[in-house]
């Protein structure tokens, strides 16, 4: 989702702003819009450059490299970040965007406050997104869009899933997983329990099943494991990509066990072709 950002003037004279090149800097300025609150965004560079440049022939690979050379993004298995992007902006905790990354960040807590904040209508403009704001709520979750909305619902800051020992058992299995891998073990939220229970009530899923994925995503040395393990470490993002991940997980399967099964003599099967 795309939001409006602020910069602050001292950009303009940064000494790492101005070591980039002109397309770098407008690429750079540009992936602020694409980014959740805490600087985060897919490392997908030719997306970004349809976003962004999408009619300059340029490399947006290229322009990537100045910016991590400079440190001014980082890049790692989970994708990219923008570590300062917080810095320039005036953020409004109510209406934090973030992302399934954000589960190992810091995710500021809703205002709180007896007495509501009335301001013009041109000061919200500038505050916040206008339409389309996700609302975190007091478990740091995001809660569809707001358009037309009042404040924020007051009921979703108290909602909460009912315990179940097997959706528990997974939630806590996956973030065991994470942790294991020297990540910070990531907050088991009120949208995990819930996405859990979805994917065992809704998507017809069984608890072994579930578990059988989280282990191969995080025991697993084949491509495909390694492919997905950075890029699921939250229940959310674990039935988000059910189906990809786990059909990887069984052809790898069907692979050691059609392997394990004794070859036919090649000449008598064909002979009965």
């Amino acid at each position: 989702m795309a939001k409006m950002r602020g910069f602050k003037p001292e950009i303009w004279t940064d000494d790492k702003f101005v070591e980039l090149s002109s397309f770098a800097r407008l690429l750079f300025m540009g992936m602020w819009n694409y980014a959740c609150d805490n600087g985060h965004l897919d490392d997908k560079p030719k997306q970004i450059k349809m976003r962004v440049l999408p009619t300059d022939p340029v490399d947006a690979e290229v322009l990537l490299a100045e910016m991590l050379e400079l440190g001014m993004v980082v890049r790692d298995d989970a994708g990219l970040t923008i570590p300062k992007l917080r810095e320039h902006q005036r953020l409004d905790n109510r209406y934090f965007t973030w992302c399934d990354r954000c589960e190992l960040d810091e995710i500021p807590e809703p205002a709180r406050s007896k007495h509501p904040r009335h301001t013009s209508g041109t000061r919200r403009a500038h505050d916040v997104t206008p339409t389309s704001t996700r609302v975190v709520t007091r478990e740091g979750r995001k809660e569809g869009s707001r358009e037309g909305e009042g404040e924020g619902s007051v009921g979703d800051l108290t909602t909460t899933e009912p315990t179940r020992p097997e959706i528990d058992a997974i939630c806590e299995h996956l973030a065991d997983e994470v942790e294991a891998t020297g990540s910070k073990r990531p907050a088991i939220t009120e949208k995990w329990r819930r996405e859990a229970r979805l994917m065992l009530d809704r998507d017809g899923r069984t608890a072994e099943q579930v578990h059988a994925c989280i282990r191969w995503l995080y025991a697993s040395n084949h491509p495909d494991a390694i492919f997905w393990r950075p890029n699921v470490r939250a229940i959310p993002k674990l039935r988000a990509e059910w189906h990809n991940a786990d059909t990887d997980r069984r052809k790898e399967i069907e692979a050691e066990v059609a392997a394990l099964t004794p070859t036919e003599d090649i000449a008598t099967r064909g002979g009965d072709s």
